[in-house]
């Protein structure tokens, strides 16, 4: 008679979400390049994250563009512990409760000293925010 065995192996992995709400978003443009604006710190999978939001791009490249990317802010990111990330983004509509638009899933690899920071979005800043006043 043949033995036969079996074995698995599963990823950890959690889902979690962060809406970062940006009031007179008109008011950021003209930050500068490469400058950001930061969201509150939350917690998904054990760590700890930020939302960044570059109302005039991330670099010269995308100048003409709002860019947006996530940054790994977990305070043991300085022992270099390799992390996997998703993300993927979503322009919410308050008004009408719904999406307006969805970004498809972005991966990254966070453990480098230069890799806590990745932009994974960039729109042109022309991209109707669904609002009079041009907050999302």
């Amino acid at each position: 008679m043949a033995i036969v065995s079996a074995s698995r192996c599963a990823a950890e992995t959690e889902q979690g979400a962060h809406v970062f709400e940006i009031t007179g978003y008109s008011l950021h443009r003209g930050l500068g390049v490469g400058r950001f604006l930061l969201s509150a710190t939350f917690a998904v999978g054990g760590h700890d994250w930020s939302v960044l939001l570059y109302p005039d791009g991330v670099d010269e490249h995308r100048r003409d563009c709002i860019s947006v990317g996530v940054e790994l802010m977990s305070a043991n990111r300085a022992a270099a512990v390799p992390v996997r990330a998703t993300s993927s983004l979503c322009f919410f509509h308050r008004v009408t409760r719904m999406f307006s638009w969805s970004s498809p899933p972005a991966k990254f690899n966070f453990g480098r000293p230069t890799s806590w920071r990745h932009c994974f979005f960039s729109v042109m800043r022309n991209f109707p925010t669904g609002r009079k006043n041009g907050d999302f």
